[in-house]
C-alpha cells in the first residue's frame, strides 16, 4: 500500500517539478524580453506576476510531497524494526504481567485492610488490562495483521516500562 502511495507522490512531485521549471524559465523570459510598447511590457509583467503565484504554489506542493514521502519511508522503517523486535517485546511484557500476578498473590496473602483491598482491586484491573492487551497483540502477530503494528509496539513498550 505505501509503495503505491509513494509512487503516486513521486509522480506528482515530478509533474509539479517539471511545471515549476517551465514556469521559472517562462517568467524569466517574460521579465527580460524586449517589448515594442509599454503596454506589451506591462501585460508581460502582469502575466509573469500571476505565473509567479502559481510557481510559489507548485514549490510548496513539491515540498509537501517530499515531506510526505519521507514520512512514509520513516514509518515503513519503523514498521520493519517493530516486526523484528515485537516478539521479544511481547515476551518482556509477559514477564511484567507475571510479576503483576506475583504482586497480586502477595497482596492477597497480606492482612486485609482497606488499603490492601484497594490495592488488590487496582492490581487486578491492571493485570486484566495487561493480559487483554498482550493477547490482542499476539493474536494480530499470529494473523500477520500489521495495521496496528506501531500502536501495538508502543503499547507493549509502555507495559514493559511498568516494570522499571
Amino acid at each position: 500500500m505505501s509503495f503505491a502511495t509513494i509512487q503516486v507522490l513521486e509522480e506528482e512531485k515530478v509533474k509539479f517539478t517539471e511545471r515549476a521549471e517551465f514556469l521559472k524559465s517562462y517568467i524569466e523570459k517574460l521579465r527580460t524580453n524586449e517589448y515594442d510598447s509599454e503596454e506589451e511590457r506591462f501585460e508581460a509583467l502582469d502575466k509573469a506576476y500571476r505565473l509567479s503565484s502559481e510557481l510559489d504554489f507548485k514549490e510548496r506542493v513539491i515540498e509537501q510531497r517530499v515531506k510526505q514521502i519521507e514520512f512514509i519511508q520513516k514509518e515503513e522503517e519503523l514498521k520493519e524494526k517493530a516486526i523484528k523486535e515485537l516478539p521479544e517485546k511481547v515476551e518482556q511484557a509477559k514477564e511484567v504481567y507475571n510479576s503483576m500476578l506475583d504482586d497480586l498473590d502477595g497482596l492477597k496473602k497480606m492482612k486485609k485492610s482497606k488499603e490492601v483491598h484497594d490495592a488488590i482491586k487496582m492490581v487486578e484491573g491492571q493485570a486484566d488490562q495487561t493480559d487483554g492487551i498482550i493477547e490482542s497483540v499476539v493474536k494480530r502477530m499470529e494473523l500477520g495483521d500489521t495495521k496496528q503494528l506501531l500502536a501495538d509496539f508502543r503499547v507493549i513498550d509502555e507495559i514493559i516500562k511498568l516494570k522499571k
